[in-house]
């Protein structure tokens, strides 16, 4: 949240990928959206926010986070490569 306006500025949303991929027995999730308000962007809330994402997720003794976006959404993938991520496949929607 902005703390001067109280507006949200970004926000993610997860969800509990069940039952576990093969050889994980805990703790995978995927990342369903994660979004920074038009005029934010460009300010590294984005990636304060994947980055707290993934902290709270390991405290939690979980595993993995999986994140999926469109090949033409460039900022997304550039983050998602920028934070470690690899990209383990491709589909057509």
């Amino acid at each position: 949240l902005d703390q001067r306006m109280g507006n949200q500025l970004a926000g993610a949303t997860l969800r509990n990928l069940d039952p576990p991929a093969a050889g994980i027995s805990r703790g995978l999730f995927g990342l369903t959206d994660l979004w920074v308000d038009e005029r934010e962007r460009r300010q590294g809330y984005g990636a304060y926010l994947l980055n707290e994402t993934l902290k709270y997720l390991a405290m939690q003794n979980n595993v993995a986070l999986e994140v999926q976006t469109m090949q033409a959404n460039t900022a997304a993938i550039g983050l998602y490569n920028k934070l470690g991520f690899t990209q383990v496949n491709t589909g057509v929607v």
